[in-house]
């Protein structure tokens, strides 16, 4: 646990400082995180994780996913006495890039509100992205859904761009 903690301050000093990061350095954080709270709720917490290979190189901000992951955790998993799932999805859709996280517990718009991490990754999402990315959370099928859309942007190579 020592070993993981120290892990996961360092990753998270280093890449607090970048503006970006790729989908593989945010789930190594991720996943340090989940080790700590997998020792802190033992059986109750279930994971479920799948990053899509195409995603590993794409970008992110840092510790979006951890936080997102922070809060299932936080407002869903630990309420429930049985604990639960936590699912985690990394994929392509229609050129973006989707990142969905899938909990036990029921999302409640006015209680979260008083957070701030939802609220800065929405802001840093909208100042990076603008309106072409998304952050929703939404009660699914007796779950709380939480859904990051982020638009896949590719430079075309033409003439007027291209080195000479």
């Amino acid at each position: 646990a020592i070993t993981q903690l120290s892990g996961l301050l360092r990753s998270t000093l280093q890449t607090g400082k970048d503006k970006l990061v790729t989908i593989a350095e945010e789930m190594k954080i991720v996943q340090d995180y989940l080790h700590l709270e997998k020792i802190r709720y033992e059986d109750r917490l279930q994971l479920d994780i799948y990053v899509d290979p195409a995603c590993v190189e794409m970008k992110v901000p840092p510790l979006l996913i951890q936080t997102l992951a922070e809060n299932a955790i936080k407002h869903g998993i630990s309420s429930v006495a049985k604990g639960g799932v936590l699912k985690i999805e990394v994929y392509l859709a229609d050129n973006q890039l989707e990142i969905t996280l899938n909990n036990v517990g029921r999302y409640k718009p006015k209680k979260a509100s008083s957070g701030i991490g939802i609220k800065n990754s929405q802001k840093r999402l909208e100042l990076l992205y603008g309106e072409d990315a998304l952050l929703n959370i939404q009660n699914k099928n007796n779950q709380v859904e939480t859904k990051v859309i982020i638009p896949i942007k590719v430079e075309i190579q033409t003439p007027e761009n291209s080195a000479v």
